[in-house]
């Protein structure tokens, strides 16, 4: 999973999310300390959500973009629940949990 921010206004600090809804419907967040298990889509437990990498400065422009940076490399067990699995991305100001813009989405079927 690659991301690139792009900044189509003023200079901001945002805080970047980055999770994965599984098929057996939990929601799980990549944080600084590795990945972290927040709840369902009917019950997010708030206080465990952190951002996977926070205050980050974008400067201002027309078209400003982040260079590509590799988020996450995710192996493929047969412990896994089948199904699919909707990974999402999104950035909000630094400190609050407002998404900027749209929420980021690509799913990926599993089987083992």
């Amino acid at each position: 999973l690659v991301r690139v921010i792009r900044n189509l206004g003023a200079a901001r600090t945002v805080d970047e999310y980055v999770g994965v809804l599984r098929p057996d419907g939990n929601i799980l967040l990549l944080t600084p300390s590795g990945v972290e298990a927040v709840g369902t889509l009917s019950n997010i437990d708030f206080p465990r959500v952190r951002p996977r990498q926070a205050a980050i400065a974008l400067s201002a422009g027309a078209g400003f973009t982040s260079p590509p940076v590799s988020i996450v490399t995710f192996p493929l067990t047969a412990s896994l629940p089948a199904g699919t699995y909707t990974w999402f991305a999104f950035v909000t100001d630094a400190g609050n949990l407002v998404p900027l813009g749209d929420i980021a989405t690509a799913t990926t079927s599993f089987s083992p």
